[in-house]
This record gives structure tokens, C-alpha cells and sequence, in this order.
């Protein structure tokens, strides 16, 4: 089961005492120490340079891989310490990884993974106290896929950005659920919808602030309309998803936590609650809240933007089939962005948060 997204861990221990292994769980992928699948991270031997630890991903899952492990000198009453290990490379996610050190060792040469890539291979020292991104193949299949999400997320991100792409989205007058979700299982979905624009009555200006113009005189003067927006995507936890054999006929229906697509333009923008929070008058910025949440079924504009849906584990019973099938609880995700009409006819992105609006569940043969 051959993939491009693997880890490799070689330690070149240049102490004399051996680090076994006390604990390592998968919670994604496989094993694959050496390139052998299922060869477990392996003890660190005194005075020697080796790989010890390996994982992949599964193939054509798009589940990513996710590990940890820990070494330590079992040595009674002087041990040299400990070695934590924590790997996490999703695939609609940022990368995450930790090393961390106890005891009487000091490591060099460890560098955390960045946040994009799936390739990785690292060599650490371990001393007493006194890795590249790989590129991989374009013929692999998860490659593909995984360049198929970068750049939709990439697109979706520019087209919020920028309100003459989004613009060309014809606008929807309610969503339609039961048309949204793809017919046949694809990650990722490349669903986005949008509503109409709806203009901020002047009124209403001060009742918010705008990093560019400050204040309602520079509003006045410079910007000729500020209007809102509601934006629509279509995502899921791709690790979330179940498989159903043959001949099964329930299932269990969890909570959903998904990456946003629109994750880089939340983070280079100013949310909704942060420009209301800036807001001289706070009566006006209740009363543009108040109007933002009658437009767009807001529960609370003021609150976070969350990406998850706690739900009280369900099961409950589906069609039996003689084929395998997976279960997928696609996110129906809203965000509501704040748009800046200047009196030059430039339009640009104020500000921007998102909300999860409703799980739809989908039941799929493969």
C-alpha cells in the first residue's frame, strides 16, 4: 500500500544507555518503520543511529496520519530522562508536532512541521546535558487529491477576498439542502453559495469599526457604502467519516468538527465580533448586531466563530445493503462578511466570521 504521505524519525542516541519504548498510540494511518507496514516504533539502542519510528497515511482515505510515542531510560534511580513524540499531519488541516525532552538528555537537529506538506523525514541527536519537505510523486492519488484541496481552498480564499469574484456567484434566496450534497462521494465538495447583498443603512455606520476608516467622519468622506453578505460552503471531517459493511444497518451519528476553507481569510481579517467590540457607539453596534442576526440567523454575532457541532451520540438504523457504503456528516458552514464600497468604486473585505449552520448526513456505496 504504497503513498507519498509518510514520517520517519532516525535517532542518532550518542549516549550509552537505551531508550525502550513505554507507549505509542495510532490513532491515523499505519506503522511503517523502514518502509515495512505495520513495523512498530522500535527501542533506541545506546551508541547508535537508526530509525525508530515510521507512519503513513492510509491510502486514498485522506485521513492523514496521527501518532505518539514515548521512550524512556527504564534505568532505576538514574535514568537519563524521557522522549515525547507527537505527530499530527491531517489532510484539511494545518500540520502539528511536538518533541519534548525530561531528564538529564538535551536533543538537537529537531524542527517542527510546518503547516502544509505530508512528506516528512527527520534526524535527531541525543546528547547528556553538559528534515525537509519531500516532494512526492504526481502520480500518487492522494497526492492528487491533496493539491485538488490546496488549491480550492486557495480559490475560495481569494474569491471572499475579493467581492468582484464573489460577485459572480449568483446570489440564492434560501439554500437547497438537498441539492447541495454530492451525488457520489468527492473531497472536497467545491460547494459555495452566496445571498444577496444587503447595504448597512448609514445609521448604522458608527456602529462598527473599520481598521481603514476610524472614524464616522472618515466613513462619511471616503466610503461611498458598507453591505453585508452571507457566504455558503459545503466541508467535513474527513476522519470523521465511517465505513458500513455489508449486511450492517445502523450507525452511529457524532459531533463534526471541520477546518474552515475560508481558514486564511478569518486570519488575515478582522472578525465581526472584534469590529463590533471596536464600535464608539455602543448602541449603534447593537443595533447593526441585531440587524446582522435577523438577515442571517445568527444565534449571537457577538460570540467566536466555530467550526464544530456538538451533537449527542446517535444510533440509529439505515437501509440495509449488500454493499459497502460510508457514512459522511457533511458541515453546511455560513460566514457573514462586511464589505467597503469606497467613493473610487474599490470594493474591499471589512470584516468576516463563520458560523457551522447545519450537519447533513449522507450515506454513500463504494
Amino acid at each position: 500500500m504504497a503513498t507519498s504521505w509518510k514520517f520517519k524519525l532516525n535517532v542518532n542516541n550518542h549516549t550509552d544507555r537505551e531508550f525502550k519504548v513505554t507507549s505509542k498510540n495510532l490513532n491515523w494511518g499505519y506503522w511503517d518503520l523502514e518502509d515495512v507496514e505495520d513495523k512498530e516504533p522500535i527501542d533506541i539502542k545506546p551508541n547508535t543511529n537508526a530509525q525508530v519510528l515510521g507512519i503513513k497515511a492510509a491510502r486514498g482515505t485522506w485521513t492523514g496520519y496521527q501518532c505518539d510515542c514515548t521512550w524512556t531510560d527504564t534505568t532505576e534511580e538514574s535514568s537519563y530522562g524521557t522522549i515525547y513524540l507527537e505527530i499530527d499531519v491531517p489532510f484539511s488541516a494545518d500540520n502539528s508536532s511536538k518533541l519534548d525532552v525530561s531528564g538529564d538528555i538535551k536533543i538537537s537537529g529537531w524542527e517542527e512541521l510546518p503547516e502544509d506538506g505530508h512528506k516528512f523525514s527527520r534526524s535527531i541527536d541525543i546528547f547528556m546535558v553538559d528534515g525537509k519537505i519531500q516532494i512526492s510523486s504526481e502520480n500518487d492519488e492522494d497526492e492528487k487529491a491533496y493539491r485538488v484541496y490546496l488549491k480550492q481552498r486557495n480559490n475560495f480564499n481569494q474569491m471572499i477576498r475579493k467581492w468582484e469574484e464573489l460577485e459572480k456567484i449568483n446570489a440564492v434566496e434560501y439554500i437547497p439542502v438537498t441539492e447541495i450534497i454530492p451525488v457520489s462521494y468527492i473531497y472536497p465538495p467545491n460547494v459555495i453559495l452566496r445571498s444577496e447583498a444587503t447595504v448597512i443603512p448609514k445609521e448604522l455606520w458608527d456602529g462598527f469599526g473599520d481598521p481603514l476608516y476610524e472614524t464616522e467622519y472618515q466613513k462619511f468622506k471616503n466610503v461611498d457604502e458598507y453591505f453585508s453578505v452571507g457566504i455558503y460552503t459545503l466541508n467535513t471531517d474527513t476522519r470523521s467519516i465511517q465505513t458500513i459493511a455489508a449486511g450492517v444497518n445502523t450507525v452511529k451519528e457524532t459531533s463534526v468538527e471541520v477546518t474552515s476553507f475560508i481558514k486564511d481569510t478569518l486570519t488575515h481579517n478582522t472578525s465581526i465580533k472584534a469590529t463590533l467590540e471596536a464600535s464608539i457607539s455602543k448602541a449603534e453596534s447593537a443595533s447593526l448586531a441585531a440587524e446582522l442576526e435577523s438577515q442571517y440567523s445568527i444565534s449571537d454575532v457577538h460570540e467566536e466563530s466555530s467550526n464544530r457541532v456538538n451533537r449527542e451520540t446517535v444510533t440509529y438504523t439505515i437501509k440495509e445493503s449488500d454493499k459497502n457504503r460510508i457514512f459522511v456528516q457533511w458541515l453546511l458552514m455560513e460566514a457573514v462578511a462586511i464589505y467597503r464600497k469606497k467613493k473610487n468604486g474599490e470594493v474591499g473585505l471589512v470584516a468576516i466570521s463563520e458560523w457551522p449552520l447545519q450537519v447533513l448526513d449522507k450515506v454513500y456505496e463504494y
